[in-house]
């Protein structure tokens, strides 16, 4: 063997002996065997276990080396008698190191630019280039480097981006400089070189500076395109600038320019005399300046100048005649103005002649710059968002910074930000976002338990239609929920129900009108508008009745004025200025003062009209004054006798102060008329309770109110010692007795939450001291005038950050995140103004999302951290209306509900109203219902009025109201009953550990407990959270329902300290693919100076696992715990790891660890690859299939994302449904038009000897490639590659041409412009293709190929390849459309003769389908008659020209490859190069009586058409008689071929063509095959039953009559052997019969031959189904025995009939075949033998080829069986009884028995399973160990098999007494002890206890350790005997035997006795001194 191999031999040992024989070998070393070899020698009789132990150390050695190179298996084991053992010695060669010596060099990269530094490019218009080159070059002249350009600026560009320089080259870089602002730019371009065979890495960089400047503005070009566009049209041209002309205009820009003034200029001076220095108008300098600066174009426009045309009319020459001429400025600069009066002598006293006008605004119109002028929104293979987002870059050219607001035409679309401030010379971007058509709000919230919430779906549509949609709504911690959205958008259609307004005759100034009734047919409501601006005598009214009664809560009907206003309906033929005249306060005449009133006002009324109104004013009517009215309008012929008072404001609210502070609100009373009044305190009436309102009145200014003061000031005190909020009434008396009311609220707390807005306004002047008494609470003490925050009467605007906190830890809300610190806003720092606004922008999402949630939080809220229920009797709270004007109602009952609740419950929001709390559109919808319904009612309309400074600041209303009962409802009173109920302490641990099972309890706690059982189930629920959180604290339900508050606040306190160790100290994130594993180590150390334990758990999916539980950290040691990460899914898991402290003790108490572990899949990381091929063109179906690789059953969504276009991939199917591992085949779409780039395999290791296969694996390919994904919304998505091989195309056109020797031929090819594969493919795609029917492939497949030209004509740009270097072809061509589209060849040389024509001819017919197709289509021919010189076909179109100098005769092919930008092209060239003058045969094959068609070409290259006279000779061909070529074109002659027989048919074809005469003859050879069969004949029956079929057999030689012979292989066909056919054309009816014998099919051949020996025939299928049964036979018997079954039958015939016999089931056995003697009867004896205990069915069948099939049906049934007894076994107490079974396998096929005992410990059974071959047997040992002594034992041991039944049997055993089992020898010298260890195992699996002990008369020099102890299980196999011989025995030995010697010679003799439950063992022991060995000369 060689070096390196291995061998195995086998090697046979024989016990030739009548016992066993046990073996044990050794292997090892030449030395090692010696050794044992002289062991063996030296022993001697009294060394009995020396060569055992050297041979156990041997075999020990050779285990411990591994490297041995023999091994010999088994080592050891027993031979039974009289047999032989098998040995497997291997033998292997070992290896070999070679050392292979490696050197390498490193060299440093080295990049050189020239040139270096910084690169000028001067100056350059904006929107204009320059270029300038830059030299990079290699230094390095052994190594090619990589190169990457950076690009670190907007306007600098560098081209290549990346190149690749060879070892000491140098290359060029263009680089650009394109400004698009206006100012100086410089950056920084960075090269840098990287590896090309390490991806990333940089091996060294390099950099350069470049600097331009664009001063002025260029002209922007528009963008290149359309439709002629090529890529070249979308280059730039080169500018290229000099360097240092470049760096020099820049350093002359840099200098100053000083512009002349205005007026410095001579064409100026005169106009502008009045300006400069000294000018008399007084300007300022600034102005000055404005008036000196030069207004462009756009500026001009700006300027409005009126009128155009000054009309003097006529004027007296001596007298002057003025009009007006205005110039409006509406720049934002001053601007001068002087009137050019020369010429005109009539107009030179015009003034001023010159004027400066000022700003009259003061936003200029600008323009930005924006970076496209359209944008195109679609998703690219990238983006797997919602949405799609385009950024668009605004850039300002200006210095000066430039608001913007984006205002759109159409919702579709949304930017952001809409509006903002781009800096000076700068740019910024904006996102532009398409807004979705369906939208929900809100989108976000949370939905308490038991509870639900309302989302309001808005559907904007584009268009008309049927809308749908699907809205997922993502729960946390559970599945998303689908709901399917169904909308139908409609146009409204509005129509008059009245046909006309025929108004009726109607005098000038008097009215009509008619009913005009709009009816609505649609379900949605529509909105009119109606112009009568033309038509001012028509107006529409609706009456309050109409529409109250109609159901709507306003005015439908609304009149918009010029402005866009609304107002009262109708429009009027005259309006007035105003609609009220408003006098004010007045002093009241009295009757002593007649005349005129002093006071009065002017009302204008404006004609509307074109002709004249006359107005009349009636007499204005007043109602009687009594004494006196709160509100008196001065109009004239008005009068009162009596003055009166009015109160203002119509409410006063004091702020809430601290308790036993003073609160002030003040009010005023105005004189409405009294010379002089004194008012007292007894005219204001005080609440009759003032014990508990303590309010008292004072007039700060006196109380006198008159004509010398309109007002009186009145404060109202109010000061309170205890918490108390209220709203009362205050009624002041005048002196008739008028009552004025004016309602007060007033508040004072304790609570910082309330008065937080006056501690801070009074921080200076309060102090807190300690109250009087101990024990009593502090006061706060300061001055008696404190500043009152008048703006938060009704609650603070904004929160503290505070509440937010508060509210994510105690209820289910998150608002913690999103609040941050509140800035500090008096500091006027731009960041404390940011912090300022994002703290209002949360406190707003807060208040947005209660009154989102309709009052559902709030209400939550409220009974969340109150612990009672809100009584909403009476209030639809659960079914809102959907009237949203009801809804509104409804939302206010709900709001004061709540209020009153937290009033009742001692909350402060007196206050509050509930209109404050509603949302804007709901409180606008209420007060136009309140406005409506107080129309009319004068009462009810004052008091509407009050709401009108609430409605112009709803806002500040809203948020201040909102947090005033925010504030008031966070107020917990005690620590014992707020926390009793367990929902403070529920939302507490929900917050710190949200989800898992602790959000689950916490989720069912009762919010509103309504008794004790509620309670207490409330208070399991906390106590179970805190076991599951496992925090150390104990409490119980019972604890928690008695304890008092400072064991509450204890409780608290450490939830305050532990709860917080509960958040995630890290994030850990894994990212792997589908399937794959990850682990992630969390690193602990332990900084103490003790052990730190840990109990590691997760709570989260199962998808994360733990290696350990317990995780322990040494002192000052790190350690690590691995967490695995093994994705089911493809979606993102979360999960937590959870450390907590063991406090066992023994280790230090440590914080609870959690981290937070977060699961991310890649799933476009494909998990398969599909292959498919398809040549380019051509269609390809594959199958494939797909696995569900996810745990759960999913429904897919499929999707390809592909890279070329048209999609090459495509699937039928768009969804599919998979359960959990399941498989299904999916048909892949392939049909490729374009030719991807070939790509260059991976080197893979092909196994065989072909090279060609080698050659094909490596080459390269042109793949594509795309992504298939699948979807699902419950486990996510994961993707397969699809892969498509793109092969070369059929061939386009195949040629063929022949040529002659002589010199260079030329072939000219005339191509078609149109590509028939392209157009065909384009046809299978839309017929096929599974994306047909998408609207943009189908779009881009019917587009044009090819280019525009100058001319219009369509052009294809080709670059040719050719596969044979003896053709020479161009390498580009150009294809022309509409040129002609025929083909010629033609040659140089002899190639036009007649023979070259017949042999291309007769080549023709080999063309593939591909090839005839391009010729039927383009006229493609090959030779002729006619043929071109090659100078002919200079300047035609679409003509390839090609060239061949043939070397000899022969054939040469060439293959030539065109590709365009649109299609490739494959042309099969064959040229024949031969002699001229051969002759041409045409050889013609098909089956007798089959037709075959053969063109012979013809070509006609004259002007004129051509006529060819064809003559045939010979049998069995056919062609027309004449055949017309047209002139320049070609035609082909078809030449059939219709042999009568089988045979060989000559003939031949002569074509003359009389015009030229030319004589063209081919002889022709043609053979007929034999004739195929005329059809499929199937004939259908049942065996042993006769079937007839009908043959319709055609006349094949037209003779009447003909005579057939019929002839048939098939048997069991009869019919007649002769018929005669007595029809010339339709043939005759054959009538056949069928009697199969057998069932089953059977084919064959029916034959018709004629006289002549032409023949016809058919194939013949006969399928024969089972003959009846003959019988049925009922068997039963038992299990594992047999029965006979006997059926009989009797053979007619005379001789002895074979049958071949079948069984239907495996419990029927039997003969395989039977003899039937003749004439007479004979019984067929099968037997039935189960194995099963069942009940079947079978068939057993005799079938014979001659008399056919018999079968009878046997009905079966298997008994159970009897035990089978066993001998008695009997062996010695302790030992073991063997019994040999021998279990045998009767079925056909293997079978797995497996043995199980009724008393194990008894009787057992090895091996307890086993195989058993099909036919065959084996042995299983039964082992019976005796129990006890004397009696008899017994049991049952059972053998089952699923194939082949049960064995039982009865077994039983009797143990002997214990015999010795061995002689012990010891050998021990003079007073020295010698030891035997003695192995001994228990009786059973399981370790038995024992005791030894010699017997009293056994010597005492004999002695057993230890003397009680376990006696271990024996090992199995191998591992027994290794035990019993290894060298490590005696320390496995459970016992040791000591001899001590004290008597000199003598032999002792002992008996050891070991004794175990179940056993005894009985060993003789010797004692002895050791034989004397006389010293030999070696050891001296």
């Amino acid at each position: 063997m060689f070096f390196g191999e291995a061998l195995t031999k086998q090697v046979a040992l024989f016990n030739n002996g009548p016992t066993e024989a046990r073996f044990d070998l050794s292997y090892g070393s030449t030395a090692d065997m010696k050794a044992i070899a002289g062991a063996d020698k030296a022993d001697g009789d009294d060394s009995p276990h020396a060569s055992f132990l050297q041979m156990a150390r041997v075999r020990a050695k050779a285990r411990a080396e591994k490297g041995s190179v023999l091994k010999v298996s088994p080592i050891s084991g027993v031979i039974a008698p009289y047999s032989a053992a098998q040995l497997q010695v291997s033998l292997s060669g070992g290896t070999k190191s070679l050392k292979l010596p490696i050197k390498g060099t490193g060299l440093a990269p080295k990049l050189a630019l020239d040139p270096q530094g910084t690169l000028h490019f001067g100056i350059v218009p904006t929107y204009e280039w320059a270029d300038q080159l830059l030299q990079l070059a290699n230094t390095c002249s052994k190594l090619p480097m990589r190169v990457m350009v950076g690009r670190s600026g907007p306007y600098f560009y560098a081209e290549p981006s990346e190149l690749q320089l060879p070892p000491g080259a140098s290359a060029s870089v263009l680089l650009r400089y394109l400004p698009k602002a206006l100012g100086r730019h410089q950056a920084t371009l960075g090269f840098q070189v990287v590896s090309s065979k390490v991806p990333g890495c940089v091996l060294s960089e390099a950099s350069l500076q470049v600097q331009g400047s664009s001063l002025k503005l260029g002209n922007k070009q528009p963008l290149p395109g359309g439709i002629t566009a090529i890529p070249d049209t979308f280059k730039k041209p080169r500018a290229y600038v000099d360097e240092s002309d470049a760096a020099v205009a820049e350093l002359t820009a840099k200098k100053t320019f000083s512009r002349p003034q205005l007026w410095e200029t001579a064409e100026n001076a005169d106009s502008f005399e009045g300006i400069g220095p000294l000018d008399r108008f007084g300007l300022t300098k600034e102005e000055r300046a404005d008036c000196s600066a030069e207004l462009s174009a756009a500026q001009l426009s700006k300027i409005v100048v009126g009128p155009r045309c000054i009309d003097f009319g006529k004027a007296s020459p001596a007298l002057p005649s003025s009009q007006c001429f205005v110039v409006t400025n509406h720049l934002n600069t001053t601007i001068h103005v002087v009137l050019d009066l020369c010429g005109a002598e009539g107009l030179s006293c015009s003034s001023p002649a010159a004027q400066s006008l000022d700003v009259l605004a003061e936003v200029v119109a600008v323009t930005l710059e924006l970076s496209c002028e359209e944008l195109l929104f679609g998703f690219s293979l990238e983006n797997w968002d919602d949405y799609v987002e385009q950024s668009l870059i605004m850039e300002n050219p200006h210095n000066f910074p430039v608001d913007y607001e984006w205002a759109l035409s159409s919702p579709v679309f949304s930017v952001s930000p809409a509006s903002g401030i781009v800096k000076p010379k700068a740019s910024c971007s904006v996102a532009v976002v398409p807004n979705p058509q369906l939208t929900v709000s809100p989108d976000s919230g949370h939905v308490a338990a038991e509870s639900g919430a309302e989302l309001e779906l808005s559907v904007l549509p584009q268009q008309p239609g049927q809308f749908a949609a699907t809205l997922e709504i993502k729960v946390r911690g559970s599945k998303p929920l689908k709901l399917p959205i169904r909308a139908e958008c409609v146009v409204p259609c509005v129509h008059v129900a009245e046909g006309a307004a025929p108004f009726p005759a109607t005098f000038i100034g008097a009215a009509s009108q008619l009913p005009l009734t709009l009816v609505n047919t649609t379900s949605v409501p529509a909105t009119l508008l109606c112009d009568l601006t033309q038509q001012p005598e028509f107006e529409l009214t609706i009456s309050r009745e109409d529409w109250a009664g109609a159901g709507y809560s306003a005015c439908p009907v609304q009149r918009i004025g010029a402005n866009g206003e609304m107002s009262t309906v109708g429009s009027m033929r005259a309006s007035r200025s105003k609609d009220t005249v408003d006098f004010g306060s007045q002093v009241v005449r009295t009757s002593s003062q007649p005349g005129k009133s002093p006071y009065s006002h002017d009302v204008y009324l404006c004609n509307n009209t074109d002709a004249q109104l006359k107005v009349s004013i009636g007499h204005l009517t007043w109602p009687k004054q009594e004494a006196a009215c709160l509100g008196v309008y001065g109009l004239e012929g008005l009068s009162a006798d009596d003055g009166f008072v009015g109160l203002g404001p119509e409410e006063g609210v004091g702020f809430t102060v601290p308790l036993n502070i003073e609160s002030r609100a003040r009010f005023y009373i105005i004189n409405g008329g009294y010379d002089n009044l004194e008012l007292s305190t007894d005219r204001v009436r005080l609440p009759p309770d003032t014990g508990r309102l303590p309010l008292r009145i004072s007039f700060p200014e006196g109380n006198l109110i008159g004509l010398a003061k309109d007002r009186l000031p009145v404060d109202v005190v109010f000061v309170s010692a205890r918490p108390l909020s209220f709203t009362a009434s205050l009624d002041l008396l005048d002196e008739a007795g008028r009552s004025f009311s004016l309602p007060v609220t007033g508040a004072a707390d304790s609570c910082s939450l309330t008065h937080e807005p006056f501690m801070q306004a009074n921080a200076d002047q309060l102090q807190l001291v300690q109250g009087p008494g101990l024990g009593s609470c502090p006061l706060l003490e300061g001055s008696n005038t404190y500043q009152m925050p008048v703006d938060d009467a009704i609650g603070p605007m904004h929160l503290t950050p505070g509440v937010f906190k508060y509210l994510s830890a105690m209820t289910s809300f998150k608002w913690a995140s999103k609040a941050g610190s509140r800035g500090n806003s008096s500091s006027g720092s731009s960041e404390d103004n940011s912090s300022s606004v994002s703290w209002a922008a949360a406190c707003e999402e807060l208040r947005r999302s209660m009154r989102a949630s309709r009052g559902k939080q709030m209400l939550e809220l409220v009974e969340t951290l109150g612990g009672k229920p809100v009584s909403l009797k009476g209030v639809a709270f659960r079914k809102p209306s959907a009237n949203k004007a009801e809804a509104a109602q409804q939302l206010l009952a709900t709001y004061e509900a709540i209020l009153a609740h937290l009033r009742a419950h001692g909350a402060l929001v007196n206050a509050v109203k509930p209109e404050y709390l509603l949302e804007p559109v709901d409180f606008e919808l209420l007060m136009e219902a309140r406005s409506a319904a107080a129309a009319g009612n004068p009462e009810q309309e004052a008091a509407q009025e009050l709401w009108g400074p609430v409605e112009q600041s709803f806002g500040e209303y809203s948020a201040r109201a909102w947090n005033c009962v925010l504030l008031q409802a966070l107020q917990v009173t005690n620590f014992g009953d707020d926390l009793r109920n367990g929902l403070a302490l529920g939302a507490l641990l929900a917050a710190h550990w949200p989800g898992g099972k602790v959000g689950s309890l916490v989720s069912r706690l009762h919010q509103a407990p309504s008794d004790a059982r509620h309670l207490r189930e409330n208070q399991d629920m906390v106590v179970k959270a805190l076991q599951e959180l496992c925090l150390p604290y104990e409490l119980s339900a019972g604890e928690l329902d008695e304890a008092d508050p400072a064991s509450m606040l204890l409780f608290v306190t450490y939830l305050f300290t532990a709860l917080p160790q509960l958040l995630p100290r890290a994030t850990l994130d894994f990212k792997c693919k589908l399937g794959e594993h990850q682990v992630w180590d969390v690193q602990l150390t332990n900084p103490t100076r003790r052990l730190l334990s840990y109990t590691a758990r997760l709570e989260g999916p199962p998808d994360f696992s733990l290696e350990a539980s317990v995780v322990k950290v040494e002192p000052g040691r790190p350690t690590q715990v691995p967490v695995c990460f093994s994705p089911t899914t493809s979606l993102p898991k979360t999960c937590r790891l959870v450390l907590m402290s063991r406090r066992d003790g023994s280790s230090a108490s440590a914080a609870t660890l959690v981290f937070l572990l977060r699961g991310a899949v890649d799933s476009r990381a494909p998990l398969k690859q599909v292959a498919v091929a398809a040549p380019l063109y051509q269609l390809a179906v594959s199958d494939f299939s797909i696995t569900n690789p996810f745990p759960a059953d999913c429904d897919f969504a499929i999707s390809i994302a592909a890279a070329l276009f048209p999609e090459a991939f495509g699937l039928e199917r768009h969804r599919l449904r998979l359960r959990a591992g399941a498989s299904e085949k999916l048909k892949l779409s392939f049909l490729p038009f374009q030719m991807p780039p070939l790509q260059q395999q991976q080197q893979q290791q092909v196994v065989g000897p072909d090279p060609k296969a080698a050659a094909a694996a490596a080459a390269p390919k042109a793949l594509t490639r795309s992504l298939l994904l699948l979807s699902d919304s419950d486990c996510g998505e994961f993707a397969y590659e699809l892969c498509g091989e793109v092969l070369l195309p059929a061939p386009f056109l195949e040629h063929k041409a022949t040529v002659g020797l002589q010199g260079q031929q030329v072939v000219e090819l005339q191509l078609p412009f149109t590509n028939h594969l392209l157009e065909a493919a384009r046809r299978t795609y839309a017929d096929k293709h599974p994306l047909a029917k998408d609207k943009e492939q189908a779009a881009k497949l019917r587009s044009d190929i090819g280019r525009s030209s100058d001319k219009g004509e369509r052009l294809l740009d080709y670059s040719i390849s050719c596969s044979n270097s003896l053709v020479a072809c161009p390498q580009a061509l150009l294809l022309k459309a509409g040129a002609p589209g025929g083909s010629s060849s033609g040659g140089s040389g002899a190639g036009g003769s007649r023979a070259a024509s017949a042999a291309s001819a007769s080549k023709a017919s080999g063309s593939s389908p591909a090839a005839v197709a391009a010729r039927a289509a383009f006229g493609s021919s090959s030779g002729g008659s006619q043929q071109q010189q090659g100078s002919d076909a200079a300047g035609k179109d679409n003509v390839l020209r090609l060239a061949l100098k043939p070397v000899g005769v022969g054939i040469y092919p060439a293959r030539l490859v065109l590709t365009s930008l649109y299609d490739v092209r494959v042309v099969d060239l064959e040229v024949t190069a031969q002699s001229l003058g051969q002759s041409c045969v045409l050889e013609l094959e098909c089956p007798a009586r089959q037709q075959v068609l053969q063109d012979v070409p013809l070509v006609n290259s004259s002007d004129t058409a051509l006529t060819a006279t064809a003559t045939l000779t010979g049998k069995g061909y056919s062609g027309p008689r004449e055949l017309t070529i047209p002139a320049k074109g070609s035609g082909a002659y078809p030449l059939a071929f219709c042999p009568p027989g089988s045979g060989t048919f000559t003939g031949t074809v002569e074509l003359f063509i009389a015009a030229t005469g030319e004589r063209n003859v081919y002889s022709l050879l043609g053979k007929g095959s034999e004739p195929l069969a005329e059809g499929h004949i199937v004939v259908e029956c049942q065996a042993r039953s006769p079937a007839t079929k009908r043959v319709q057999v055609p006349n094949i030689t037209g003779a009447v009559p003909l005579a057939y012979s019929v002839y048939s292989d098939l048997e069991c066909l009869s019919g007649p052997a002769a018929f005669t056919c007595s029809s010339a054309s339709r043939g005759d009816t054959y009538k056949l019969a069928v009697t199969p014998l057998v069932a089953g099919s059977q084919w064959g051949s029916i034959s018709f031959v004629a006289e002549d020996g032409q023949y016809c025939w058919y194939s013949l299928e006969v399928r024969a189904t089972e003959p009846p049964d003959l019988g049925t036979v009922a068997m039963s018997c038992a299990v594992r025995q047999a029965v006979a079954i006997c059926v009989s039958l009797t053979n007619p015939t005379d001789k002895p009939l074979s049958l071949r016999a079948q069984y239907s089931c495996a419990s029927l056995v039997g003969p395989a075949g039977f003899v039937a003697p003749p004439q007479e009867p004979a019984v067929f004896e099968c037997y039935y033998a189960p194995l099963l205990l069942r009940k079947e069915e079978g068939v057993v069948r005799l079938i014979s080829q001659e008399a056919g099939e018999f079968s009878w049906r046997i009905s079966m049934e298997a008994l159970p069986g009897g035990p089978e007894q066993l001998p008695l076994l009997t062996a010695p107490l302790g030992r073991v009884a063997r019994h040999t079974l021998t279990i045998a396998n009767p079925t056909a096929a293997e079978s797995h028995f497996t043995c199980s005992s009724s008393d194990a410990a008894r009787f057992s059974v090895s091996p307890s399973s086993f195989l058993v071959p099909a036919q065959g047997t084996a042995e299983v040992q039964l082992e019976y160990r005796p129990g006890s002594l004397g009696l008899q034992e017994s049991g049952s041991v059972t053998v089952a098999s699923d194939t082949a039944g049960s064995i039982e049997y009865t077994c039983s055993g009797k143990a002997s007494a214990p015999e010795v089992e061995g002689v012990l020898l010891l050998e021990a010298h003079m007073g020295c002890t010698a030891e035997l260890p003695l192995l001994l195992y228990s009786s059973g699996p399981q370790p038995q206890p024992f005791s030894a002990d010699f017997t009293p008369d056994s010597p005492l020099n004999f002695d057993v350790l230890p003397a009680k102890g376990m006696l271990p299980p024996a090992p199995a196999g191998e591992a027994a005997a290794s035990a019993a011989a290894g060298a490590d025995a005696a320390s496995a030995a459970p016992l040791k035997v000591t001899f001590l010697c004290k008597e000199l010679g003598k032999v002792l003799t002992g008996k050891l006795v070991v004794v175990t439950p179940d056993s005894e063992h009985t060993f003789v022991v010797r004692g002895r001194q050791p034989a004397y060995v006389p010293p030999s000369r070696i050891m001296l």
